[in-house]
């Protein structure tokens, strides 16, 4: 007997924004002999707060659980990467164009302004070409686990 997994929508937003979470960890493409071990340098004090980890507190110490303000850079897990490239080399292409810069653009946190102008349609558009790419990849995968 097996067990069906059934996908939905807000199933696959999550993957989806996990990917591009991932996709920023990578490391980037930069010439040999410009690489630097040197973690990135504190330009500000917003900077500053987000370098300590969990609110600024790296130690937990004061019990401030307020993770909206905390940066958090995706690990670069075997895992992660697997269902990020699950994403990007079989999910998205099972989309139109217009539905995979929607779903994709909506994801990564660019303006909708920007998406719809890329698009060429209404920024109200946008999310409803979010929503239905997003229900087809949900119902895409539940008949594939059938």
């Amino acid at each position: 007997m097996s067990i069906e997994k059934i996908w939905t929508p807000e199933m696959v937003w999550e993957r989806v924004s996990e990917a591009l979470e991932t996709l920023a960890a990578m490391p980037g493409d930069r010439p040999a002999g410009y690489r630097s071990a040197m973690p990135q340098p504190v330009r500000g004090r917003d900077d500053a707060w987000l370098s300590g980890g969990r609110g600024g507190d790296p130690l937990g110490l004061y019990g401030n659980d307020d993770d909206d303000r905390v940066l958090v850079i995706a690990a670069r897990t075997r895992e992660r990467v697997s269902r990020m490239d699950e994403v990007f080399n079989r999910w998205v292409w099972w989309l139109p164009e217009i539905e995979r810069v929607a779903v994709l653009g909506m994801a990564s946190g660019a303006p909708r302004r920007r998406i719809a102008r890329k698009i060429g349609c209404s920024r109200y558009q946008v999310y409803r070409l979010k929503d239905r790419g997003l229900r087809h990849i949900a119902t895409r995968l539940s008949e594939n686990s059938r």
